[in-house]
């Protein structure tokens, strides 16, 4: 297969042998970039052609304020497993965080420093969502 086409901010799952590779090309994009949930996982990437911090990666929409991650960003190691997974909180009052909207590390909110985390371009992760929801990928440049 030669040329397949991939939306941005769209992610791909590979699995292939040892020193395949691939080669991107496309628009740049200018602005910042919004990707639409839905209920459930699904596979989303960075849509720009630099790394972007996970505290500019803002949802937006029908989330709850409660005491649970309603969205999850789940990155995995070429395994397949889990390597880390971040959390949105809406509303955190729960001591000694009180920090109010934001990313957690983790599925509850024990560890709350993710400040210098970043995916590189392209990098694919899996989301857990809702529907009525939206990602906003703040442009990094």
């Amino acid at each position: 297969v030669n040329d397949v086409y991939f939306p941005a901010g769209q992610g791909l799952w590979v699995k292939g042998k040892d020193g395949v590779s691939f080669t991107s090309a496309g628009e740049v994009i200018l602005s910042d970039f919004v990707i639409a949930l839905n209920t459930g996982n699904q596979l989303i990437a960075n849509p720009f052609p630099v790394s972007v911090n996970l505290t500019t990666i803002i949802p937006t929409g029908s989330l709850a304020t409660q005491s649970r991650a309603e969205i999850q960003i789940q990155i995995l190691d070429k395994n397949g497993k889990s390597s880390a997974t971040y959390g949105y909180y809406k509303g955190v009052k729960t001591a000694p965080f009180n920090k109010g909207d934001g990313w957690y590390q983790g599925s509850n909110i024990i560890k709350a420093d993710v400040n210098d985390v970043t995916f590189p371009a392209g990098q694919g992760m899996w989301v857990k969502g809702k529907d009525g929801v939206t990602l906003t990928f703040t442009k990094p440049f």
